[in-house]
């Protein structure tokens, strides 16, 4: 089950961050993680000793929000992060007995939806940005960019699983349907009724190097 974020001001003794606390159930006891801007992060756990490690970030950032996904034994983080110039995702795998990354990886998009677990994968909508992970790698299976200008997709409302295909469908007009396995559209919404509804031009945000 997906966390829920909510914002307290900071419990990392005197540093002084805002703090995103975010309560799971995980290996059947209540985890309580207080994630700092500064991407430290505080672990409490009833009947064991605090824990403190930190997020991967590249310099500069500030972490901004957090969710968890407690996947098989491990822990998956998505936090958006900003150094000023360029956002996007963090995408990482935690090893909860050592909380070191397994792999890390990068969501070029703003505002990620509740994402779909499936095929030992993620499933992932964003701003502008659909895409599938493998979750044992980290590595995309296959993603696509740029469907703010082309479809006017903002932000994903759902992402359904079918047999063959994943549907993410998206405030405005519509759903984008994709092959699971491979990514191909197979089913794209009206462009014309796109052109009356969106007026869509200006680019993603998206920096290069963290592709």
């Amino acid at each position: 089950a997906m966390v829920v974020v909510t914002l307290s001001m900071s419990v990392l003794a005197v540093e002084n961050h805002p703090t995103h606390t975010i309560e799971i159930t995980f290996q059947s006891k209540k985890h309580i993680y207080r994630i700092a801007s500064t991407g430290k992060v505080e672990l409490e756990v009833a009947g064991a000793p605090r824990r403190v490690f930190s997020l991967p970030m590249l310099k500069d950032e500030v972490i901004e929000a957090a969710r968890i996904i407690p996947y098989e034994n491990d822990l998956i983080f998505i936090y958006p992060a900003s150094d000023g110039e360029g956002a996007g995702n963090h995408l990482v795998r935690i090893d909860p007995a050592t909380y070191q990354p397994i792999w890390k990886q990068w969501i070029p998009a703003f505002n990620v939806s509740k994402p779909t677990v499936g095929d030992a994968s993620l499933f992932i909508g964003a701003s502008g940005f659909i895409g599938k992970v493998n979750l044992q790698t980290g590595k995309y299976d296959w993603k696509h960019e740029g469907l703010y200008q082309k479809y006017g997709v903002n932000r994903i409302q759902s992402i359904e699983l079918g047999k063959a295909t994943v549907d993410f469908r998206y405030e405005g007009v519509g759903t984008l349907q994709a092959d699971r396995d491979s990514g191909k559209f197979t089913f794209e919404p009206d462009l014309s009724k796109i052109k009356e509804t969106s007026g869509v031009t200006a680019p993603l945000p998206i920096d290069p190097k963290r592709r």
